[in-house]
């Protein structure tokens, strides 16, 4: 939902560019955002490792979701600005 308003958004922003340039915008973006998704998993999951010293399911999953809800809601903060 974020991200389709970030791209309506920048399209908007970027309509006087021209068609092609907010097309190789938006794609950024999109790529942006994935390459962030991966980013946050991973730190997710190696803070959730760091400060539970522990593999168990039980413990690192749910900080890393809790770690994953924190940066996705700073994301999506800085995607809306």
């Amino acid at each position: 939902m974020a991200e389709k308003a970030a791209e309506l958004k920048l399209s908007e922003s970027l309509r006087d560019n021209g068609p092609e340039y907010v097309s190789e915008a938006v794609k950024a973006l999109r790529e942006s955002n994935q390459a962030w998704r991966k980013l946050r998993d991973s730190e997710c999951w190696y803070q959730a490792l760091k400060d539970g010293m522990s593999m168990s399911p039980d413990y690192a999953s749910p900080v890393a979701a809790a770690c994953k809800v924190d940066r996705t809601r700073d994301r999506i903060s800085w995607m809306v600005k």
